[in-house]
């Protein structure tokens, strides 16, 4: 018999998350400076992270961190 009921704290499959929104903002806080005067791209950022391209891009919109200089 198995429970059908997941609880908030457990994944419902696939990859764990690799961050939290607070840890992420955190993280992000130290490379964001550099991002955003064009010293290194998403790419690097993302790696220096730990993480892939497309999940720091999912981390930024999900987060509203804005990756664009203004």
């Amino acid at each position: 018999m198995s429970d059908s009921s997941v609880s908030p704290e457990k994944s419902r499959g696939g990859r764990p998350r690799l961050y939290s929104s607070e840890q992420f903002l955190e993280a992000v806080s130290e490379v964001l400076p550099h991002l955003k005067s064009g010293n290194i791209s998403q790419n690097t950022a993302a790696k220096l992270l730990g993480m892939s391209t497309r999940s720091f891009k999912r981390y930024t919109l999900v987060t509203g961190v804005c990756l664009r200089s203004e």
